[in-house]
């Protein structure tokens, strides 16, 4: 009876909060939201003015305090400040602010607050992807003084030896964060900080491009270099399985604007950038939908209390600032009614802070993961630029090969690729030497030297033709191809080595006794001279 009793209390409790939540929603699109400027604005020198106000929602009284920037105020610019100056520590408000000289500081991005500290959202600090997460939104400054509030995906990609072909290429969950499942996978570099922090699995440890180590988990990240973690679990595993002390290994982010597969905002367009959610107002029109965005915990998506936020006024103008209490509903008919274009809101709740000019404003009940702080007499950051190897890999996926290698002249996809294209096109000579150079620098593009075999073989060049299948062998001697191209290369009537032919043919069809290989294999040793 006691059980059914709490049963019961529990349903009741869920269906009178379903309707309070749901009733504040309502109220927001419903109620007469009025804001009154209370007393005058407080300067904090040339483009930086401190305002608070008094909010009315219906029967509601509220308070907002906001700090507004013009970003076109010459020596005046945003930045991300991180607790330590590394992902997954914490400081004080104040402490974050003055790590950048900064005249005002919000509260940033959610994190996890009761554990490891790890942030929630995408964080790009000077110009450097230094986290990343995909839920809410992000905003991101750029070096004109423009802000882009997107719903980002983040899209981590490898190479193994320049190839970025499926057989050679890796993916990781995100950047700088521990995953608790057993497939994850995480690229960590020095924004981490000395260690990877990870309890299980496998790590390959890369300096200067190159794979200098494999680990257990917790490595030291390389000063001039990265981490990748895989998970304990089998699709992970089979991934790390990829990797050799000795490869050349690179990675690469994408941030795709809305899903996977959206189109992609480039990262290097951002000065400084931070992700939290929802995204509260777009161009002047109110389009709250926290689920959408992958937000669903209540505190975030219907809860009132104090909330911070981050918003674009037309001219460049950032407005920043927190609310004493409202729903994100709420919020955003007050910034709306404020004559913003865009906004989203920031980690609230306990995090919560606003400081200004050396004193808090509002202060925290809680240690910071990051924050945005507003920064004078520094320049915006150096804009990064797309690396050549970057940009041969975008030119190889639309087929342009040979501009592909202008840009990176070793990479080994284009010169696969080439070579196809030149040998359908007859010219064999330059075919052999893109399939050659193909295979030089990934030796696991087993079809590239296969290819080159045949090419030769096809030539009746059976010299040139061994040497290529002899190398297929030396680094696949489990595969059949290596091996019945060179039977078929010592039953050549120029060469005539049927002895030596016998023993391949008969070892291709020991590794592929029911395969198509094995099937030619077995054909070509009826036909060999007794």
């Amino acid at each position: 009876m006691k059980r059914h009793n709490r049963w019961l209390k529990g349903i009741a409790v869920f269906i009178l909060m379903t309707w309070l939540l749901g009733g504040l929603q309502g109220e927001a699109a419903t109620a007469t939201v009025t804001v009154t400027q209370k007393g005058a604005a407080v300067s904090g020198g040339p483009g930086v003015s401190y305002r608070q106000y008094d909010i009315k929602i219906g029967s509601k009284k509220t308070v907002l305090k906001a700090v507004s920037v013009d970003l076109k105020t010459p020596g005046l610019r945003l930045a991300v400040a991180l607790g330590g100056g590394q992902v997954g520590k914490t400081a004080s408000l104040e402490a974050l602010a003055r790590s950048k000289n900064g005249i005002a500081a919000v509260n940033g991005t959610y994190f996890n607050s009761y554990s490891d500290f790890q942030p929630q959202g995408n964080l790009l600090v000077e110009g450097i992807p230094v986290h990343t997460g995909n839920t809410g939104t992000t905003a991101l400054f750029t070096r004109t003084g423009e802000l882009l509030m997107e719903r980002l995906q983040s899209e981590v990609t490898g190479s193994i030896n320049g190839s970025w072909d499926y057989r050679n290429n890796w993916y990781a969950w995100g950047l700088n964060h521990v995953y608790a499942e057993a497939d994850a996978s995480a690229v960590f570099t020095p924004a981490r900080g000395l260690r990877t922090g990870t309890r299980s699995g496998k790590e390959v440890i890369v300096r200067q491009g190159r794979v200098v180590a494999i680990s257990g988990p917790n490595s030291q990240i390389p000063a001039d270099g990265f981490v990748i973690h895989f998970g304990p679990g089998s699709k992970a595993q089979a991934q790390f399985n990829k990797f050799r002390v000795g490869d050349r290994v690179q990675w690469r982010l994408n941030w795709h604007i809305g899903s996977k597969t959206g189109p992609i905002l480039d990262w290097r367009q951002g000065a400084v950038g931070l992700g939290a959610g929802p995204l509260l107002v777009k161009n002047g029109r109110v389009v709250v939908n926290p689920q959408a965005e992958g937000i669903t915990h209540w505190k975030q998506t219907q809860a009132a209390g104090p909330k911070s936020f981050v918003a674009i006024l037309p001219g460049k103008v950032v407005l920043m600032g927190n609310i004493s209490d409202a729903t994100v509903y709420q919020l955003a008919a007050v910034l709306q009614k404020l004559g913003v274009r865009d906004a989203m809101a920031l980690d609230g709740g306990a995090s919560t802070g606003l400081y200004w000019q050396g004193k808090y404003l509002t202060r925290p009940g809680r240690l910071l993961s990051n924050a945005l702080v507003v920064v004078r007499g520094s320049a915006w950051p150096a804009a990064q630029v797309k690396p050549g190897w970057e940009i041969a890999a975008d030119l190889v996926k639309a087929g342009k090969f040979e501009e592909a290698l202008q840009y990176d002249p070793q990479n080994p996809d284009a010169h696969y690729q080439l070579g196809l294209k030149l040998k359908a096109a007859g010219q064999l000579t330059e075919a052999a030497r893109h399939l050659d150079e193909a295979f030089r620098l990934n030796p696991r593009n087993e079809e590239a030297i296969n290819t080159l075999g045949w090419l030769y073989y096809s030539q009746r060049q059976y010299d040139l033709a061994i040497q290529a299948f002899q190398e297929e062998i030396r680094w696949f001697p489990q595969k059949a191809n290596g091996y019945y191209g060179l039977g078929l290369c010592y039953a050549a009537w120029d060469v005539k080595d049927y002895a030596a032919a016998r023993l391949n043919l008969n070892k291709a069809v020991a590794l592929d006794p029911g395969g198509t290989v094995g099937a030619k294999a077995r054909a070509a040793l009826v036909s060999l001279p007794q």
